[in-house]
């Protein structure tokens, strides 16, 4: 029996639009701030200390938020300081009692930063049994070891300082590429997400691998990891949207094809206080999702995002979401509930006819908008149609090309950022 795969679809066959009013977020960048660069690749929120570490392609930023109105920057890089590369990828905390930082390159290895001492010790290649310098993911134990993550192999350094490392040719693990870690308290259990290798499960020194082929898995390359509240992976993937782990072969997925989560790539994912969960995403912005409503703030929308793309979040106090961006440095942003005010029911949105014959039109109607972004795909996840409906009193037309036969996905993208999808079956050409 072929394992299952979940997918989450409301009960009608639409989903929901949401409309809130939302603030612009306030964005630093290396023209009004001490920010070292506009690429910004990992963020670290320290709730004790109220202060965030920023990781760019040009050094290591400390932002102190005692007063939110006044951050104080303070700068690290390899020229002035003992970090071993400029290139930031991966940041957590150490300790939080003290404020030490792991800290996680491009091309220098594992650093730890003791702030208290000004400090720092390196671990690479030529000193340690690190598998590359170059440090993707980290995961930190209670007790000062840490799990890395690096892109030819996992590692694991006890606070004793032994070392145990895995990779394609002595475990189980089809890639050594890892992208993304996340460790369970209760059972130190980790999670690894690899780059075309599948999600990897480490409990008690056993691996397990979970892939599309032999677990139905979204997608093989998983980009971000967190847990839920059941301590269940929640993950982001470069092609499938997001996905979750309920049973070692049932998963839920949350992707254009299958939700109103318009985002295929997901760089960063975090759940806030509130419970909302919160999407970094390669091509759309910020994507938020609150008890199974979607809300995307794409580039120049609500949100004010000087970049579509988002590499890295992380949730502050007050509510408060960082951001960082591609190319557009960081964002800070208050975005409140999604709220459901706005949303449009299935009795609300009409599309007809449905079924509907290849090359015919369909009609939609109950859009409270002057226009919305029309795509249609097939099972495949492939975009067959793609064009500006224009809407007159919520109505409007979108003219099918010469299709065959079978199950599509007419999603529609407000100007706000909302999204509905509809399931629509087209009939072959007599």
């Amino acid at each position: 029996m072929l394992p299952l795969l979940l997918l989450l679809w409301g009960g009608s066959g639409s989903f929901s639009l949401v409309r809130a009013q939302i603030g612009p977020a306030t964005v630093f960048n290396t023209a009004n701030s001490a920010l070292p660069d506009n690429t910004v690749a990992a963020l670290c929120y320290d709730a004790r200390h109220a202060c965030l570490w920023v990781g760019t392609d040009y050094g290591l930023a400390r932002v102190d938020l005692t007063d939110p109105a006044a951050p104080v920057w303070t700068i690290y890089q390899a020229a002035t300081s003992a970090l071993p590369d400029d290139g930031i990828r991966a940041l957590a905390l150490a300790d939080s009692a003290t404020g030490a930082l792991w800290v996680g390159t491009f091309r220098g290895g594992l650093a730890r930063f003791d702030v208290s001492a000004g400090s720092w010790t390196v671990w690479n290649t030529a000193t340690s049994p690190l598998p590359a310098d170059q440090v993707r993911a980290l995961a930190p134990d209670p007790d000062g070891g840490v799990w890395v993550g690096t892109a030819t192999g996992l590692a694991h350094r006890t606070a004793a300082g032994s070392w145990s490392v895995w990779t394609p040719f002595n475990s189980a693990l089809i890639s050594g590429n890892i992208a993304a870690l996340v460790r369970n308290p209760l059972d130190s259990t980790v999670w690894a997400g690899t780059v075309n290798g599948g999600l990897v499960r480490v409990q008690r020194g056993a691996i397990r691998v979970f892939t599309i082929r032999a677990n139905n898995l979204p997608d093989n390359t998983i980009l971000s990891l967190a847990l839920d509240s059941l301590r269940r992976p929640v993950f982001g993937t470069a092609a499938a949207g997001l996905g979750r782990y309920l049973t070692d072969s049932t998963w839920a997925a949350y992707g254009p094809m299958t939700s109103a989560n318009p985002a295929a790539t997901i760089n960063a994912v975090r759940q806030d206080s509130a419970g909302r969960w919160w999407l970094g995403t390669e091509q759309g912005g910020v994507v938020g999702w609150e008890r199974g409503r979607w809300r995307a703030f794409p580039y120049r929308s609500a949100a004010a995002l000087p970049d579509s793309s988002v590499r890295a979040l992380a949730i502050g106090t007050r509510g408060d979401l960082w951001l960082g961006l591609r190319s557009g440095g960081l964002a800070r942003w208050r975005p409140g509930p999604l709220g459901i005010r706005g949303e449009i029911t299935a009795a609300e949105m009409g599309v007809w006819p449905n079924p509907v014959r290849a090359g015919q039109p369909v009609q939609i109607s109950g859009l409270r908008a002057p226009q919305a972004e029309a795509a249609l795909f097939d099972v495949c996840g492939i975009c067959r149609y793609r064009a500006t409906l224009r809407l007159i009193a919520g109505r409007g037309e979108v003219r099918l090309p010469s299709l065959p036969g079978g199950l599509y996905l007419l999603r529609l993208t407000m100007g706000n950022g909302g999204v509905v999808v509809r399931r629509l079956v087209v009939l072959g050409e007599m």
